[in-house]
């Protein structure tokens, strides 16, 4: 008889979301994962659903399968656990795990929380899965949907902004010296990771910051000129070096903020990234410095805008100007993940063009270093935050399982169907909710299920690519290889290495005087202690952003009593002061 012809039957009891014990059969065929009640099947999961099984270290007579949400069982031993593992291996069924405990329902971290899915649950029965009758219950006081996008940007969700009545986990490390730990024969094919299979075959990468130039900045060695964007705890300026005349971009933070919000470690983790890398398509850092109570990041002006600005004003990009930026992005995130950093943020609001149109890479907030997990086989560490923009979340982060790479590979298709349609793939804008919680459950059950509905105008070409990234499962998602291979980039003549080193150009020059591209290079003026603005007017420098933000005042107001920290506060910002070895070079 061969695998496929396969039905393997086991008694077990399962417990329910509502930690109900039920008596079920479990029945693991090659095609499908069945959870049986006497002689009626209460729900049956093809293979193409399932993350896989994870076993216990600390609870031998139980385990869990992961599909878009999870489900336990218990046995009546040990070797039963090992029994239905072996099954699962030999049917091909999904990927096997190794966690350090899991809870009552779902998964579980090592500080006790639950990998629940949170966001969406199914209240149809004790047996519910999201199925096509299926209830989905939404989310109270969620943001606004991010439907209609074209109209408004759309929220990121940080990990301290999440529902308080809803579990989420924190980022799980699987570190090499924890497998020196497990009895031999709890180390099975793969380790402690959810999303794909993964071995350990190397240690995780971490950024080596450079030595800083010897000269640090201050804020008067620069001038505000204009504001080109805001943030919910920022504003970003474009500024003019006055030294020698050249125009950078500033973010500004209040030091307060970053603290009371709980975004001390992303914002260590950007600087560092910004630091330690560089990429043609990735904004550079040229200084970081602070004042009492501020805190300053000083990085390349992208004069073409945001990427997001030119969509929202012309609808929908041709597939050539689409697939260009796309092979761009390609670029420098296969580069971010080959030294372990997952960017975990993808937009439009987050890519800028250069004064030619090339794409810039920007905002890297959400990103973490030091995650080496991905598809191809082998690999390790993972993350389980729950983070990002709504619209790019993967199925794996909303179904509370550990992430990886992968879930960049899943933006990579989210952003090529925004790009080609105006609308993210599964935006769902709801008429009966003022505050976005039907639309943002229901955008939750679109991105879990799959729902995904291409225009008549895609491609081919475009549609397989999608799909691809798309895939609910990450290890069926393309890797790097893969992905440049594929028929979308042959179709529309793009050659990566040309590309990477800039000689390919880009369909689209975004407007901006020539003047004022010398300008932002600190090549307009002969003498640097003329005035450059007998030469330029600052609103031609951003003509490319938009106006709500540029028609307020570059001013920052004089700190206040609220604005202050502590001393003992101010000595997590010490090493912050830093500037580029290459900062004053001329271009």
């Amino acid at each position: 008889m061969s695998d496929t012809d396969v039905r393997i039957k086991y008694a077990v009891t399962k417990t329910s979301s509502r930690g109900k014990k039920q008596p079920r059969s479990l029945v693991l065929t090659s095609k499908s994962v069945q959870n049986v009640m006497g002689n009626s099947i209460q729900w049956e999961r093809p293979v193409q659903e399932i993350y896989g099984i994870h076993r216990s270290t600390k609870e031998p007579k139980a385990f869990v399968i992961s599909f878009l949400q999870t489900y336990r069982f218990d046995v009546e031993s040990a070797d039963q656990v090992s029994s239905i593992v072996s099954a699962f291996q030999r049917l091909n069924l999904g990927e096997v795990f190794v966690d350090d405990k899991i809870g009552a329902y779902g998964l579980q971290t090592d500080k006790g929380k639950g990998y629940k899915k949170g966001h969406v649950n199914v209240s149809s029965d004790e047996d519910g899965d999201i199925g096509a009758t299926g209830t989905v219950s939404q989310v109270a006081d969620a943001p606004a949907s991010s439907a209609g996008q074209k109209d408004r940007p759309r929220t990121t969700i940080l990990e301290d902004d999440l529902d308080e009545n809803i579990e989420y986990v924190e980022d799980t490390r699987v570190l090499a010296h924890q497998i020196e730990t497990l009895p031999e024969a709890e180390v099975l094919e793969t380790f402690c990771n959810p999303v794909a299979a993964y071995k350990f075959v190397r240690p995780p990468i971490f950024p080596q910051v450079p030595p800083s130039h010897a000269k640090v900045m201050r804020p008067q060695n620069f001038e505000l000129v204009s504001v080109v964007g805001k943030g919910s705890f920022g504003k970003v300026f474009l500024v003019r070096r006055v030294e020698d005349n050249r125009f950078f971009a500033m973010k500004v933070l209040k030091k307060r903020n970053v603290l009371d919000r709980r975004q001390l470690e992303h914002l260590k983790a950007e600087h560092n990234i910004l630091q330690s890398f560089n990429h043609p398509n990735m904004i550079k850092l040229y200084h970081s410095f602070q004042t009492r109570t501020r805190l300053f990041l000083v990085t390349t002006f992208a004069t073409g805008g945001e990427l997001f600005y030119h969509l929202k004003k012309i609808g929908r990009f041709p597939e050539p100007l689409a697939v260009f930026y796309l092979a761009q992005i390609v670029l420098v995130i296969e580069y971010l993940h080959k030294h372990d950093i997952v960017f975990r943020d993808m937009k439009p609001e987050n890519l800028l063009l250069d004064n030619h149109g090339n794409i810039l890479l920007t905002d890297f907030g959400l990103s973490k270093t030091g995650i080496s997990a991905d598809n191809s086989g082998g690999a390790g560490v993972c993350s389980g935050s729950f983070c990002g923009t709504p619209d790019y979340l993967s199925g794996e982060i909303i179904s509370g399982v550990p992430h990886g790479k992968m879930v960049d590979i899943w933006a990579l298709g989210a952003l090529l169907f925004e790009m080609l349609v105006g609308s993210a793939p599964f935006s769902y804008a709801s008429s009966t909710s003022t505050h976005g919680g039907n639309a943002r459950s229901e955008l939750y059950r679109r991105i879990l299920k799959n729902i995904i509905v291409f225009p008549v105008f895609i491609s081919a070409e475009c549609k397989s690519f999608i799909a691809k990234c798309l895939s609910r499962r990450p290890k069926d998602r393309p890797n790097f290889d893969e992905i440049k291979r594929h028929e979308v980039f042959r179709k529309n003549k793009i050659d990566f290495d040309k590309l990477y080193r800039k000689e390919i150009q880009p369909p689209f020059k975004p407007k901006l005087e020539q003047s004022c591209i010398l300008a932002v290079d600190g090549k307009l003026l002969k003498n640097p202690l003329d005035n450059i603005y007998r030469y330029i007017a600052p609103e031609a420098l951003v003509v490319n952003f938009d106006a709500k933000f540029t028609s307020e005042s570059p001013i920052l107001p004089p700190s206040t009593q609220t604005d202050s920290v502590t001393m003992q506060e101010d000595k997590n910002f010490k090493d912050f002061a830093w500037t580029a070895q290459d900062a004053f070079d001329k271009l």
